[in-house]
């Protein structure tokens, strides 16, 4: 009943676990205890904020499986503005009670475009916080989701546009311009009119010709 498997820590009875991301799976036998986050604790100065969890999290007694903390023995440990995949179907903690605050389950999308992000920096200011803000999100593994990502991991960023609007779908920032090499006014990426013919003097003999495209 003591034993706990969590994707950050495994057992905590005293401390704070802050702005941690867990996208393994967590999984015991027999009756161990399973946490996004952390699966076992029993102290009341406990807190963990500002993490996420995507990770698959199984117990053979799914009681004590929970999305950021398996079992609470004792005490009251704080869960503040913390996340995990609703696809898990889970309760943030299995079994025991806790102070929780601004903590639920997200949807794949959600962690995607950039709203878990904005709720885990939580209104801190640019390096009061360890979280990556280049890109909504990011993928930690090659053609795994995008998911918020720390700073410190040094990912590249991976922008798409897949509606070809010149706008990032996640962050929305401006990843390119309108080009248009072969000068018929149509942007290359975009196909979008994005200039009128222009200049040009006609005479009795022959039509204006546009300066751009001759």
């Amino acid at each position: 009943d003591y034993v706990g498997c969590g994707g950050v820590v495994g057992r905590i009875n005293r401390g704070q676990i802050a702005d941690c991301i867990n996208i393994g799976e967590v999984n015991v036998a027999d009756y161990g205890n399973a946490g996004g986050i952390v699966g076992y604790t029993n102290g009341g100065n406990v807190t963990v904020c500002s993490c996420y969890s995507v990770g698959a999290v199984t117990a053979e007694n799914n009681l004590k499986a929970g999305g950021i903390c398996g079992t609470i023995k004792s005490d009251s440990p704080t869960f503040e503005n913390c996340y995990y995949s609703d696809s898990l179907g889970l309760k943030v903690v299995g079994s025991g009670e806790g102070t929780i605050n601004n903590t639920t389950p997200k949807a794949a999308a959600q962690f995607a475009d950039g709203t878990v992000l904005e709720l885990l920096i939580n209104g801190r200011a640019e390096g009061e916080h360890p979280w990556d803000t280049d890109c909504s999100s990011k993928q930690l593994t090659a053609g795994g989701p995008r998911l918020p990502v720390l700073a410190w991991q040094n990912l590249a960023t991976n922008h798409e546009d897949t509606d070809k609007d010149h706008l990032c779908d996640y962050c929305e920032k401006a990843i390119s311009n309108h080009e248009d090499t072969n000068k018929d006014h149509i942007c290359d990426y975009c196909e979008k009119v994005i200039s009128n013919h222009t200049g040009g003097v006609a005479t009795c003999v022959g039509k204006a010709k546009c300066t751009f495209c001759g």
